[in-house]
This record gives C-alpha cells, structure tokens and sequence, in this order.
C-alpha cells in the first residue's frame, strides 16, 4: 500500500465531498488540475519546434531535461532550451544540438522539510556495543538544479565540466518539493566527524559518512533489484536517509532496505572485502585516503565530488562492525 497516494485519496475525497455543497465550482479547478490519472506526480510534456513529441515521468524527467541538459529522443540530440513548471509536473522545450557523445548530469541541492513520525516504524540492530537505529516512514524533500556536469559518455563523472547556474546566462534554477518513503539509518557517533555530526553541513564534509552512504545505496540496489534511479540518498545531522526515488515517491525499496537492511550490511562489506581495485602510486602511503572505484564505492547517481573525497578503508570500518562472520 502506497501511503503517499492513500492521502492523495483521502484529500481527493474530501475535496468531492465538500465541492458537492457548493454551487460555485471553480474554486476546486486548480486542485482537479493538479491530479494526475498517470501518477501523483504528473509527468514533463517534451516540445520541439512547437510540437509535443513526447513525455517523460516524474522525477526522472527533471534530471533528464533539466535547462542545458542534451537529450536523446529519436536517434537525434537535443537541448534544453527551458523547462517550464506546469501544474501537472513541466514543459520542456528542446532545441537541435551538434554535440555527440555527450551526456548531462544536474547539479541537485537537497534539503528535508519534513520527517512524518505519525505512522513510522522503528528497529534497531545490535552487534556488541554499537547500535544502528532504523526508522520507516515519510520524508519531504525540497530539491532545486542549479546547474550540472556534462562530459563524455564512455568517461566517468570526475572527468566531467562543472557549469554554475549562476555562471550560465539565462539560466533559471528549478526548484520542486515532494514526498517519499524513506529509511532513517542513524549510525554510531563513532563513524561520524565532530564537525558534521551536529550540523547541516554537506556530507562530503566527512569523507568516510560520504563513502558509507555511496555503498550502502550500492548494496540497496543490489538487494532490491532495482534501477540506478530508484535509490537515492540524502545525509542531514547523523542520519543517512535511503529514499523511493520514483514519480510517486513509493517503489517499494525503502521498505525491502528497512526489512532486511542485515542483509544490505553484508553486501556493502562484501563490496569493500571483495574488491581488489589497485590503489594509486600516490596514494601507497596514505590508503585511509584511498577512495576506491565503480566496483564498490562509486556511485551512478549524483554526487557532489564527482565521486572523489572518498575512503574505502575508514568506511570498511563500519561495515566490519557490524558484519558477523
């Protein structure tokens, strides 16, 4: 049951129930507007030369047609000229682009509104003296593109050019809230730097939290069987949240990776143990500062640091603290 679209509902019900007693009908035009009979969350309608060519769904479509993004549709490359807020999700407005081979990342700035804890479900796991608190429920996210990354397709992201909104003429952030079915993972003190454990401050301000989130969403996905787009993560105070990253904010990963995060822990070890991925010339005498490689600790979803600033060892250490031989 998703619990996201329950109070969709719920809301739509009351809406019906209270525009029954009223003669005058317009007032609720903009909420039947916003209900969208494909997915709470609606979709981007694709434009070129004036024509609707196509569609694309929530959220994946704001990270694939974000402003300047190269887009792909028909065996022809595009970019995005603008995307446009609508009240059924946006309007993208392609134009032709020269570029080949190329593809786009956008830039994500993320913060949590809201933790639901009415209807949360908590547990906790134990290995010796260290306990790692899980939570259940729902989390709303305000995220915001303020630019993105474009390089190669055949090169991995710390390859590819940054590009600031700010610096790029014409261009609007684009900014959306929304809703998701998450699990909390709080993790001992022990793992977390002083400096970040207490605060709002970016998670690539701890390398070794930093590498710990990326291969836990590595071994999530590995668990649930899911695409590279249906996991993501966010790290405020302490905690690592791994929420449903789909068009109505509920795909049923969460709710595996709460199930049988145990499971997830072993996978994660197993990525780090398992993975014999030469470490530098420049890094033989310092290995804490050894980050690792696409095997185990990169990411394919976003990442601020381009997958760089990352410690395989030190985030090995929490994973060894709670895998039981």
């Amino acid at each position: 049951k998703n619990p996201i679209i329950s109070d969709r509902h719920i809301e739509s019900a009351e809406i019906e129930e209270q525009s029954a007693n009223e003669s005058d009908k317009a007032q609720f035009f903009d909420f039947a507007n916003s209900v969208n009979l494909r997915g709470a969350s609606g979709e981007i309608a694709i434009y070129y030369n004036s024509r609707k060519i196509g569609t694309r769904g929530l959220p994946v479509g704001y990270y694939q047609l974000h402003q300047k993004a190269i887009y792909h549709f028909n065996k022809q490359n595009y970019e995005v000229n603008s995307l446009i807020k609508s009240q059924n999700g946006a309007r993208a407005y392609l134009v032709k682009s020269n570029e080949k081979g190329k593809r786009t990342i956008p830039i994500v700035r993320t913060s949590i509104i809201q933790t639901s804890e009415g209807k949360a479900i908590h547990r906790e796991i134990d290995e010796k003296s260290r306990r790692i608190s899980l939570r259940y429920g729902i989390i709303s996210l305000d995220r915001t593109i303020t630019g993105f990354m474009k390089g190669n397709y055949n090169e991995s992201t710390d390859k590819f050019a940054m590009y600031n909104g700010n610096n790029i003429s014409g261009w609007k952030n684009f900014h959306w809230k929304s809703k998701h079915s998450s699990v909390a993972i709080t993790i001992p003190g022990e793992f977390i730097s002083e400096t970040i454990s207490d605060s709002k401050s970016p998670i690539t301000n701890d390398s070794r939290v930093h590498t710990i989130a990326h291969v836990l969403v590595n071994a999530s996905k590995i668990i649930t069987k899911s695409e590279s787009s249906d996991i993501d993560v966010y790290y405020e105070k302490g905690i690592i949240y791994l929420y449903d990253n789909s068009s109505d904010g509920f795909n049923g990963c969460s709710r595996i990776i709460y199930d049988e995060f145990e499971k997830v822990l072993k996978t994660g070890f197993s990525l780090l143990e398992d993975c014999d991925c030469p470490v530098e010339k420049s890094q033989e005498d310092n290995l804490d500062n050894w980050g690792g490689c696409p095997k185990c600790t990169f990411t394919t979803n976003y990442c601020q640091t381009k997958n760089k600033e990352l410690t395989k060892n030190r985030s090995k250490e929490f994973f060894s603290a709670f895998h039981s031989s």
